[in-house]
Order: C-alpha cells, then sequence, then structure tokens
C-alpha cells in the first residue's frame, strides 16, 4: 500500500457512515453486500464490478480517523495490471479509473486460464498472446473463439461486393458530386467503384483480408496458421498484379483501407479524384 495518500481519498464521516449503514442493513439480510477493512498485512479481495458505487468499495484502515479508499494506482497493483517495474498508464480520470479496473479481469487469473484450457473450445490463450495483449504493438495472432467448421461458415458468407466501407465510399463520392459505375468486369481486378472520366479506380479493401500494413485488424488466426499465410499471401500478389495492370492501361488505382473512412481521409480522396485529370468535371 502507499503511503502519504493525498486527501481525497479519504472518507468523509458523512460517507462513512453510510458504508457503515449500509453494510449493516445487508448483513441484517444475510448477504455479503458491503465494504471490506484491510490493513498493510491483510489479503484484500478483488475489485467488484461496481467498485466506488455500490458501497463494496475495499477500505484501508489509518491510524486514526475514518479510513480511506484504494487510489487507481493501488487498484492496479491489485487487479494484477502492475506487474514488477512494469506499471499500468491510466490516461482516465480516477471515477473512470475505478469502473475500469473494477470491470476487470484479475490479469493473473488470465493467465493461468490461458495455459491450462484447451485451445479447441476458444479459451486456450497462451502466456506469450496474453503478454501480447498487455503490450504496446498491435497484434498480428489472435485465437479463433469458435471450432474450424463454424468459422469456415462464416468466412463464406461474406461476401465480396456492397460491403459497409464500400457503401461509405460511394455515398461520399455521390454526394460530393461524383458519378460513378461499379465493378466493372473489363478492368483488372473488378474495382469496386470506376470514374471513367477521370480514369480512377477505386480499391476499397478490408483490413484482414487484403493485409494493411501495421494494421491493428490485420490479425491472423492462431488456428491453422500456414492455411491463413499462404491465403493472405495469394491475396496480397493478386492485389499487387492488379494495380500493375490498371497502371499499364493508363489507369490510376486508388486503394481505400476499411479502417481509414474518417471525413478528413475521405476529403482526401475527393482530391486525389480531381488530381488524376484535373480541369474534368465530376460526371462518371
Amino acid at each position: 500500500m502507499r503511503r502519504g495518500v493525498r486527501t481525497p481519498v479519504r472518507l468523509t464521516d458523512h460517507l462513512w457512515k453510510y458504508l457503515q449503514d449500509y453494510a449493516d442493513k445487508h448483513r441484517a439480510k444475510g448477504n455479503g453486500f458491503g465494504f471490506g477493512l484491510v490493513g498493510p498485512n491483510d489479503i484484500a479481495r478483488t475489485l467488484s464490478a461496481r467498485y466506488y458505487k455500490d458501497g463494496s468499495e475495499i477500505l484501508v484502515k489509518r491510524g486514526i480517523g475514518n479510513p480511506r479508499r484504494l487510489t487507481p494506482r493501488e487498484c492496479a497493483r491489485l487487479m494484477g495490471f502492475d506487474r514488477g517495474e512494469r506499471r499500468w498508464e491510466i490516461p482516465v480520470s480516477d471515477t473512470q479509473a475505478y469502473r475500469q479496473f473494477g470491470n476487470s479481469v484479475v490479469v493473473p487469473w488470465w493467465g493461468d486460464r490461458g495455459r491450462h484450457a484447451p485451445t479447441s473450445r476458444g479459451w486456450g490463450l497462451s502466456p506469450t498472446s496474453i503478454a501480447a495483449s498487455l503490450s504496446s504493438k498491435p497484434r498480428t495472432d489472435v485465437a479463433d473463439i469458435v471450432d474450424r467448421a463454424t468459422r469456415s461458415r462464416i468466412m463464406a458468407g461474406i461476401g465480396g461486393k456492397d460491403t459497409a466501407p464500400e457503401l461509405t465510399v460511394r455515398r461520399f463520392l455521390h454526394r460530393e458530386g461524383f458519378r460513378f459505375r461499379l465493378h466493372r468486369r473489363d478492368l483488372p481486378g473488378r474495382p469496386d467503384v470506376v470514374l471513367a472520366r477521370y480514369r480512377v479506380a477505386i480499391l476499397v479493401h478490408g483490413c484482414f483480408w487484403h493485409r494493411h500494413s501495421k494494421c491493428r485488424y490485420a490479425t491472423t488466426p492462431a488456428s491453422n496458421r500456414e492455411f491463413w499465410q499462404a491465403k493472405f499471401a495469394q491475396n496480397v500478389a493478386r492485389d499487387r498484379r492488379n494495380l500493375r495492370e490498371l497502371r499499364g492501361i493508363g489507369w490510376t488505382p486508388i486503394v481505400v483501407w476499411a479502417c481509414s473512412l474518417s471525413p478528413s481521409r475521405l476529403a482526401a480522396l475527393a482530391r486525389k479524384i480531381q488530381q488524376a485529370r484535373p480541369g474534368s468535371g465530376k460526371g462518371g
């Protein structure tokens, strides 16, 4: 526990009386709701999901006066986020920190569960993958949460046309006055959006399937890795071939990634189209 903790976490007389009355009321009902009072040498329970809101606080004894709440940093240590020299960054307010640590799963328990649970049932996270989830780097491999047959059925149902990102791009272009055609079969790769007047072909790529570099959505399933790596390599090679062939016949290909559809990115897309053939109108 920390020494010399700042004043705001120490309980007022009014709050301390409320918490004692709350505990007495539930004790009379025969349930365990209420605060827990611990000292420097005691073992505390883990945080409740509504810590600092429902009277189930873990309170720390003080030599004199009312007890105090845990600080957000002590909550991080208690739930296993601070380990050794590593300190978990807390970028939010104290109230948000209490809520988020209270709703979290104890990190050491999750690590132990990952080591012993069978991977075929979707629970099997290795210590390596758990450590990766706690790192600042984006994860590149993810354990699947469904069996292989279910995953195959899900993947087979994903359409290649009229996806949500593609519709977002089309609506934006139409709103900006551009006119276009869709999925022209006579062009390499059947581009999603074709602006013939500009000789621009727009390919709206999903980050997972088309391997968006350094994107957190370009994960690789942990199971059947050889299949996925071969599949992704085939997709990337085909994408490069399509771009090369489009340029070879005088078209300007523009790749739009599904994770990059913010208003500023879409505005940049409109500028690229106009720059592709300056002086043209916006017709299709």
